[in-house]
Order: C-alpha cells, then sequence, then structure tokens
C-alpha cells in the first residue's frame, strides 16, 4: 500500500472528472488505510497463507457440477516477491466481497448469451444479497 497511495496522487489530476473527485476522496482516506496496514503488520496472532492474491468472481468457473478456482499468480501489477508473501486469508475473502459490488461485464458477444447471462447474473445478485 505504501506505493498505491503516491501513484495515485501522481496522477489523480490526469483523471477524468467523475474518478478524479472519486480518487480524491479515497486519498483523503489514506492515513485510515495507512494506520490499519500498520496495524496489521504487527505479530500475526492468526494464520498466515499463501494467498490467491487476485481472487474475485472472475477467477471462479462453475463446471456444471462444481467450482473451479483459476490464475493462482496473484495481482499481476505487484513484483513477484510480493506475491510471495504469506498473508492473512481475509485478503482472499476480502477481494471476493469486493468483487460482488462491481458491475459484471458481458460473457459473450452473442445477444441471446447474453441475455441468458443477464438472467444468471441477476439470479447471482439475489443470491449476493442474500448471503
Amino acid at each position: 500500500m505504501a506505493s498505491v497511495f503516491p501513484a495515485l496522487r501522481r496522477k489523480v489530476d490526469s483523471l477524468q472528472d467523475g474518478v478524479r473527485e472519486e480518487a480524491r476522496t479515497v486519498l483523503g482516506l489514506s492515513r485510515r488505510c495507512s494506520a490499519v496496514s500498520e496495524h496489521s503488520r504487527g505479530p500475526a496472532n492468526g494464520m498466515r497463507i499463501r494467498c490467491h492474491g487476485d481472487y474475485h468472481l472472475g477467477q471462479v468457473l462453475f463446471t456444471g457440477k462444481d467450482f473451479v478456482i483459476i490464475d493462482f499468480e496473484g495481482e499481476p501489477t505487484r513484483p513477484l516477491s510480493q506475491r510471495r508473501l504469506k498473508r492473512s486469508p481475509l485478503k482472499d475473502v476480502a477481494g471476493m466481497l469486493r468483487s460482488f459490488t462491481t458491475p459484471p461485464t458481458p460473457l459473450c458477444s452473442t445477444s441471446g448469451a447474453r441475455n441468458r447471462a443477464a438472467t444468471r447474473i441477476d439470479n447471482m445478485e439475489a443470491w449476493a444479497g442474500a448471503w
């Protein structure tokens, strides 16, 4: 996180208007985020594991009978040395929860498949809301 906020600060003025305001809001929260980050760097009382690192709904495939998790290389923008660190499993839980609020992308270019995908997404959203 130490490199994320400075990078955002450098680029905030070049962002589009709506995004620029959101970025400034995020930058305004940087002290709180840093405090949480610093607190989490202390001695770990919980288990640390090698996390997926980029875990979200797009990394989970349904085979018809089971779910398969793909792409275990971690967040591609991070150096390999950071991706290999053991972390709290809550990192992946947070990534998955975040993906529930991200708008879905079309699964296919044909309109029939798109309609079926939209129906499936509506169904998933209902279950996600209940969860």
